[in-house]
């Protein structure tokens, strides 16, 4: 167990992160669904621009939050996002991730081209921004602080100061759904707080590429000890480790479908410099006995969701990456409309 405080306060973000996400989860469940269409100057505009779901996730938890203090809010992604609507709302709350060194996640690339490139008038709007980021990236929250300068460019008035949350961290999301409460009235509602892990077990494990110089990668199932959940091809496993202080969440693209039954991974056993096994990696490969139980939860990933069934795919992965195309295509193979 590592005692470097750098190494403890980045898991403790990424456990923040998971946190957040499976709060998201349990929202969901329990929401009355908060209207994403209405239009007008009470409407709160929510845009979220996500490039692995935890912006769109905590774009819909403020907007039910919103929604539940009776303020009418209107939901939609960077993608269908233009000039007119930011023109025509009066105010605005914009949750929008980093990816790679300061880029637009790829929901928001059109956005950028069609809208970013001109200077509108938007000095009727009032804004929030959200930016997610990563510190161990040069071009932190790059692309949030962009949309705020184009904003602040185009005469738009901040409701409050950018809120920029490092990868994850609760105390920095909490900030955020206080100042929204805080510049919107609406009354002080609990913490985003999240459920536990759902508990899975092992049921088969086989080493799948044996001989292979690259390392040894292992196919996992893993079956539910209660109901079985729905996920598409693409959504991502996030999986406890053991250990005190709770370890941050593993994540693994889950390679099997709903109708198979059961979850299924593929796991490299990743070594540190010296030869001892990963945390994860180690314990789900070798040191997790078969009917271990396994804390796992099934996170949507949209950025990496199919296209209708009709729109041919080209699939291209390598090694453990092929456990989301796999599902692809077993989602396809299982697809009524590609029988024959």
């Amino acid at each position: 167990m590592t005692s470097d405080p750098a190494r403890l306060w980045a898991a403790a973000g990424v456990l923040g992160l998971w946190l957040i996400l499976l709060a998201w989860i349990v929202w969901r469940a329990r929401r009355k669904t908060a209207p994403v269409g209405p239009t007008g100057g009470d409407v709160v505009l929510i845009a979220h621009a996500s490039q692995t779901g935890v912006g769109e996730a905590l774009a819909e938890m403020t907007a039910q939050s919103l929604h539940d203090a009776g303020i009418a809010v209107r939901l939609i992604a960077f993608s269908t996002l233009d000039a007119e609507t930011l023109k025509s709302a009066r105010r605005a709350l914009l949750i929008v991730a980093t990816t790679g060194e300061g880029d637009a996640p790829d929901s928001a690339a059109g956005f950028v081209r069609r809208v970013m490139k001109d200077g509108p008038d938007l000095s009727g709007l009032s804004y929030g921004l959200l930016a997610l980021g990563d510190r161990a990236y040069d071009q932190f929250c790059g692309f949030g602080r962009s949309i705020d300068h184009w904003l602040r460019a185009a005469r738009a008035a901040p409701l409050f100061d950018p809120v920029e949350v490092d990868n994850g961290d609760a105390g920095a999301i909490r900030h955020w759904q206080h100042a929204v409460g805080q510049a919107l009235g609406a009354a002080a509602g609990p913490d985003w707080t999240p459920p536990a892990y759902e508990v899975w077990r092992l049921t088969q494990r086989t080493l799948a590429n044996p001989g292979s110089p690259g390392g040894e990668a292992w196919r996992l199932t893993l079956e539910p000890t209660g109901a079985l959940p729905v996920w598409s091809a693409g959504d991502i496993a996030e999986i406890g480790p053991p250990g005190e202080p709770a370890p941050a969440a593993r994540e693994y693209s889950v390679a099997s479908i709903p109708s198979d039954g059961r979850v299924e991974l593929l796991v490299r056993l990743m070594r540190h410099p010296d030869g001892r096994p990963g945390l994860a990696s180690g314990w789900l490969t070798h040191d997790l006995p078969l009917g271990g139980e396994v804390p796992m939860r099934l996170r949507a990933n949209r950025a990496f969701h199919g296209p209708a069934a009709a729109t041919p795919m080209i699939l291209i992965g390598n090694g453990t990456g092929l456990a989301g195309l796999r599902a692809h295509l077993k989602a396809r193979a299982a697809d009524p409309a590609q029988a024959g």
